[in-house]
C-alpha cells in the first residue's frame, strides 16, 4: 500500500500510521507507533513521537540525498493535494 498524502479522516490517518508501523516491523525496529494517540492529535503525544522519530533519523541517516517530492509523486492523494494547494495560492 502507499501513503495517502490527501488523508483527511481518522481511518485514512490510521492506514498511514499502520504503514509506518509495518515499515518499522520489517526493519526490526521495536518501537510501537501509538496510532490511536497520534490520530487524536494531542500536542504532547505528537511531540513525543516526533522527538523519537527525529532521534531515530539522526542515528540512522546515511547522508544520502533524498528527493522527497519525486518520492511523494508516487503516493496516493498527491494530485488532489496539489490541486488544493494551487487553489489556495490563487493559481
Amino acid at each position: 500500500s502507499k501513503v495517502n498524502f490527501g488523508a483527511k479522516y481518522d481511518h485514512e490517518y490510521a492506514v498511514n500510521f499502520k504503514l509506518v508501523q509495518d515499515a518499522f516491523t520489517k526493519l526490526g525496529v521495536k518501537k510501537i507507533v501509538p496510532i490511536q494517540k497520534l490520530i487524536k492529535a494531542k500536542y504532547q503525544d505528537n511531540l513525543e513521537f516526533l522527538q523519537w522519530m527525529y532521534q531515530f533519523f539522526q542515528c540512522n541517516d546515511s547522508g544520502e540525498g533524498y528527493d522527497a517530492e519525486a518520492r511523494r509523486a508516487k503516493s496516493k492523494g498527491v494530485s488532489k493535494m496539489m490541486k488544493n494547494k494551487e487553489n489556495q495560492s490563487g493559481a
